[in-house]
């Protein structure tokens, strides 16, 4: 099994989702499993509109069931579509996700996926892009979503990109570890 990073926009991860990644290479090794990087394309807002389905399909082709995922902001989307599309994951960890606070988690929750969301009032990246027309984002990394089988963690005190901060990455490491030990393998 492994444990893979999705990046959002304009991003590879390397201060997000691969930096949260190098938190947990130590433990999940300890566990047997492994952690990688998602190769997807980097994205900026026009990319973002029009290729989410293209990147889930790709993420969909990469991972198999039982794998979890780490994603952040736009990489949330890729990462719920790709599980719909199929793949059972074992844990999906979103952080600040640029999303619908109204997305539709059925199909992802009755497949067995824990889901987790990470969110904040104080992200003003998520308050900017889901002003966007006609654009996918939406406040659900200010808000978190209103699913009730997803489970939140709110810190209204981080901006968009604090949860990578060397101050919080352990706490939210920690808090990934937790939700995945109790995830169906």
């Amino acid at each position: 099994m492994t444990v893979w990073g999705v990046p959002g926009i304009f991003s590879k991860g390397i201060d997000s989702t691969t930096a949260f990644l190098r938190h947990l290479q130590v433990p999940m090794r300890e566990r047997g499993e492994r952690v990688a990087d998602a190769e997807l394309p980097v994205r900026n807002w026009f990319g973002a509109r029009w290729q989410w389905r293209e990147d889930a399909e790709s993420l969909s082709e990469l991972t198999h069931d039982g794998d979890s995922i780490v994603a952040h902001s736009f990489g949330c989307l890729r990462a719920c579509e790709a599980a719909k599309l199929g793949v059972r994951y074992r844990l999906l960890f979103l952080v600040a996700p640029a999303m619908s606070r109204r997305y539709d988690f059925t199909e992802i929750l009755d497949a067995g996926t824990v889901v987790v969301c990470l969110h904040s009032k104080s992200d003003r990246a998520i308050t900017w892009g889901a002003l966007l027309p006609w654009h996918p984002f939406g406040r659900a990394g200010r808000n978190g979503f209103n699913e009730p089988g997803v489970i939140h963690h709110r810190n209204d005190s981080n901006d968009h990109n604090d949860y990578f901060d060397r101050g919080q990455i352990d706490q939210w490491a920690t808090t990934f570890l937790e939700h995945y030990s109790h995830a169906r393998a």
